[in-house]
């Protein structure tokens, strides 16, 4: 494996199932499969995998994206999840070319999607294509749930939620006094976001970072490790908090976002119930401690904390 050229490193350099020699191998078995050799890789941040990320280049010219994990990580579960999943996910993501698997590692290739991350600024060219993909999304990942790939909710359930904060000692501290006012009330509709589930394969975590412009002009969505089964118009509406960091107010973002996916079906209900617990779990991500498996949501804080207040408000 003289000739490999492996690039990257920094966050994204290999750890634990593939460090050191191990990486030639276990690109040179990837590669095997798709009928190449490997010529170069270049490292991508691993997150919460523990294992190896990054863009493979065959002695063909093809590239492709691999993403591993070890039988004993915790991203394995996440894998696993993404493969039993993997028909529904192609028709608006990246397909998966193959599976690998290693004596101590699982490996999946998928195809390489080029583009550029979305803008939502208001007025952007971009909205329109975002706005196609929410409604081919739910079309094309709608149908019966698949075992073992879990609900919305107990994606939710993972992390601290608002009955947390209420336990807690320094919650007083944290909380905006509007907050820490309804404490009770956000608790319980935490508890009902943490039931929520559905018919259809929901992203869970969209952002303009994961949404990107492709060639032809449309829109496609990478990173599904985190993929549950939910309401189909989840996705359109964990888009609002982000439409409201690039320039929207609440309530204008919600208006977008229900032109979409059926989200104004949605019942009310869960939608605020959603709201809240995000809200909740950010500001845990921003003030309890470091989670080694890494945070799925990334929208603002501030963002989050004006979306969940326009739904109390409407809502009350």
């Amino acid at each position: 494996m003289a000739d490999l050229m492996v690039g990257g490193g920094g966050a994204g350099a290999p750890r634990g199932l593939v460090a050191g020699d191990a990486l030639g191998g276990f690109l040179t078995a990837v590669a095997d499969r798709l009928g190449g050799a490997p010529v170069r890789f270049d490292r991508l941040p691993t997150g919460p995998l523990r294992g190896v990320c990054g863009r493979l280049t065959l002695d063909d010219g093809r590239a492709v994206h691999v993403t591993a994990a070890g039988w004993n990580s915790p991203g394995i579960t996440e894998l696993r999840r993404e493969v039993l999943i993997s028909d529904r996910i192609a028709a608006v993501g990246p397909a998966l070319l193959c599976a690998v698997r290693e004596v101590e590692s699982c490996v999946l290739v998928h195809e390489l999607v080029s583009g550029r991350s979305v803008s939502l600024v208001p007025g952007s060219p971009d909205l329109a294509p975002v706005g196609d993909f929410l409604l081919r999304s739910a079309k094309a990942l709608a149908g019966d749930p698949v075992g073992q790939v879990g609900v919305l909710g107990d994606a939710l359930r993972f992390w601290p939620s608002w009955e947390r904060f209420a336990g807690s000692a320094w919650s007083r501290a944290v909380l905006d006094p509007r907050e820490a006012r309804v404490l009770q009330r956000l608790t319980a509709l935490d508890g009902r976001a943490q039931r929520l589930g559905g018919p259809a394969v929901v992203h869970g975590s969209l952002h303009p970072g994961n949404l990107l412009i492709t060639p032809d002009g449309g829109v496609t969505a990478v990173g599904w490790r985190r993929a549950r089964f939910g309401p189909a118009w989840a996705d359109a509406a964990l888009l609002v908090p982000h439409l409201v960091e690039a320039g929207r107010d609440p309530a204008g973002a919600e208006a977008w976002a229900r032109q979409y996916a059926g989200l104004d079906q949605a019942d009310e209900d869960d939608l605020t119930a959603l709201a809240v617990a995000l809200a909740g779990r950010v500001w845990w991500r921003d003030h309890g401690p470091t989670n080694p498996y890494g945070f799925p949501w990334r929208v603002g804080r501030d963002a989050a904390l004006r979306w969940m207040r326009f739904r109390l408000a409407c809502h009350s």
